[in-house]
């Protein structure tokens, strides 16, 4: 969710969860009512759990409805064969191979939080590009990689190092 702060031509000035603020263009978001925004949040989600891949317009001629990265949530509608009928916030229709998917609530109970697990992850992003200001799969830079790891164990962190150095514990040296 993005509390919306300004509006200057097509652009949105937001406001994330963390308390991050940036820019982004008018179409990258979908304002909602109160109402709208509460069925949303309550309604059962499919997690993108590769780097990243596609949502398809159906099940059988594979065309692209968009790219997706890890972490994109989608509204659960139904499973049609290998994949989740899925809908976005501005309610288009579209299909998620199950392979690469899941139901958030489950990916959420077989999360593993280990030194090892954070390790793989990190490691499966070796060669992601360099992007200023990135935090997916995609492009990132050095606290959106951070902030990508941590996603992948179900971790919000905040967005930027200064952000991310206030939050957590503190762990001993010696372990």
């Amino acid at each position: 969710s993005l509390k919306i702060l300004d509006k200057e031509g097509d652009f949105y000035q937001v406001q994330t969860p963390d308390g991050y603020i940036s820019w982004v263009d008018h179409g990258g978001i979908t304002k909602m009512t109160p109402e709208t925004f509460e069925s949303w949040e309550q309604a059962p989600k499919i997690i993108y759990t590769q780097n990243t891949g596609y949502v398809y317009r159906n099940t059988t001629d594979n065309k692209i409805i968009s790219d997706i990265v890890f972490g994109g949530l989608l509204r659960y509608m139904a499973e049609v064969g290998a994949f989740y009928k899925v809908q976005y916030p501005d309610y288009r229709i579209g299909y998620i191979r199950k392979t690469e998917s899941s139901p958030y609530s489950i990916w959420q109970e077989n999360r593993t939080r280990n030194a090892e697990s954070f390790i793989a992850k990190s490691s499966q992003l070796l060669g992601t590009p360099y992007l200023w200001g990135g935090t997916s799969t995609k492009g990132m830079d050095c606290s959106g990689f951070t902030k990508t790891v941590y996603l992948m164990h179900g971790f919000i962190i905040p967005r930027d190092a200064s952000q991310q150095i206030m939050v957590g514990k503190t762990v001993d040296k010696a372990l």
